[in-house]
């Protein structure tokens, strides 16, 4: 038990930092830029925030989630190696009804997969959405297809790619409590796991699950209660 709260708290730590450190940007020196400035995207009030990135071999694809209107969409775009923005309005990826947020994005080395949780389906139900992008930045799938929507909420979702099918892995209410959940995406859009892939249903309430994959198979992370 020990050292699995141990390795809980690391995790805790870097996202912490990484959050302190994407704050101070704000504060710009010599080497930085900011990709979504109010002046250049456009002049009404709202953050920009919850950020992920993806690198296709040329340029980054760069998401977030956007309040320049409410409820927040997701929005991205693409930056050259060089930190030139391509997309100084932003692509819409989602502007469907109600909240977008918390995006997740990879490569499969054809297009991207952006994923993200929405509340298109109702009071406490946000499910997990995707849509592919191209490398030029048109979206292929407008507004999106669902990845899961089972009961209760699916949120707080995280991506990985293995060279043939996508995982993402989610917090998962259908329960009742808190579980992690996954499912496979082919890269044409095809959800492969319908009903979800349980990935750990211990009673202790694990919750902001992480992936990546090693060349053979996934680790997923996420913090949890620990009891001893």
């Amino acid at each position: 038990m020990k050292s699995s709260f141990i390795f809980c708290l690391v995790t805790i730590f870097i996202v912490t930092t990484l959050n302190i450190v994407s704050q101070s940007k704000q504060n710009l020196t010599e080497g930085e830029f900011m990709i979504d400035t109010k002046p250049a995207y456009t002049p009404t009030t709202g953050n920009q925030m919850r950020s992920d990135v993806a690198f296709d071999g040329t340029n980054f694809l760069v998401v977030w989630e956007d309040f320049r209107t409410y409820p927040p969409d997701i929005y991205a775009a693409r930056v050259t190696q060089g930190g030139l923005v391509l997309d100084m309005g932003g692509i819409p990826i989602c502007t469907f009804a109600e909240i977008q947020s918390k995006p997740s994005v990879e490569y499969d080395g054809t297009n991207y997969l952006v994923i993200w949780q929405d509340y298109r389906n109702g009071t406490n139900n946000y499910d997990i959405y995707g849509a592919r992008v191209t490398p030029d930045g048109n979206v292929l799938d407008p507004d999106g297809f669902a990845i899961t929507n089972a009961g209760n909420n699916q949120q707080e979702a995280s991506l990985g790619f293995d060279g043939t099918n996508y995982l993402a892995v989610w917090t998962d209410y259908r329960s009742g409590g808190r579980d992690i959940y996954g499912a496979r995406i082919s890269p044409s859009g095809t959800v492969l796991d319908v009903s979800g892939i349980p990935i750990c249903t211990a009673p202790e309430s694990p919750d902001y699950p992480s992936v990546e994959f090693d060349g053979t198979n996934y680790l997923v992370v996420w913090e949890q209660f620990n009891v001893s």
